[in-house]
């Protein structure tokens, strides 16, 4: 039958129950983060909060993936690098904000990632893909950025990428 909850209080989250998963009175809550900082268990904490990202990345609604992805890019984190390479097969949206949150990091082990996302993803996103990839030191995306200096939609992305990159294409663009 139909459980009626109590209207979720500031701290209690309401979750609902998985199928495949049967619902008994006798078993435990799952801790929350704050609770782990509270009994300062570092680990803990850290275990919590990548499993509740990596849920959030994987099967989460865009909304919550998107959260995700940004609050691991606002940690910047390097050792969260991994569920950002988990969401450069997201949605497009999910995948540029990896993308960036990758760029903000700078990793050497980042660009193959976003190479492979790039070689994936539309005409759409493929200039901000390729912004990043150019920041990182891949000098082969700098063809689709000069490219996408001639379209007005894109130019402005391209031109700064080039230029943040030390390209003088890029500066030139801009001084125009």
């Amino acid at each position: 039958g139909a459980q009626t909850l109590p209207p979720p209080g500031p701290s209690q989250v309401i979750t609902p129950p998985h199928s495949d998963t049967p619902s008994t009175e006798s078993s435990p809550a799952k801790p929350s983060i704050k609770q782990a900082f509270a009994s300062s268990d570092t680990a803990a904490w850290h275990a919590i909060a990548e499993q509740d990202l990596r849920e959030a990345i994987t099967s989460g609604t865009l909304q919550q993936q998107g959260f995700a992805v940004d609050a691991i890019g606002l940690a910047r984190v390097a050792k969260a690098a991994p569920l950002l390479y988990r969401a450069l097969k997201g949605s497009p949206y999910v995948r540029v904000k990896a993308t960036h949150a990758l760029g903000e990091l700078a990793l050497p082990d980042s660009a193959p990632k976003v190479r492979e996302a790039l070689a994936e993803s539309g005409d759409k996103i493929k200039v901000e893909l390729a912004a990043v990839l150019y920041r990182l030191g891949d000098k082969d995306a700098r063809a689709i950025l000069l490219r996408a200096t001639e379209d007005p939609g894109m130019q402005i992305t391209a031109a700064v990428a080039m230029a943040e990159a030390g390209d003088a294409a890029g500066r030139a663009i801009l001084a125009d």
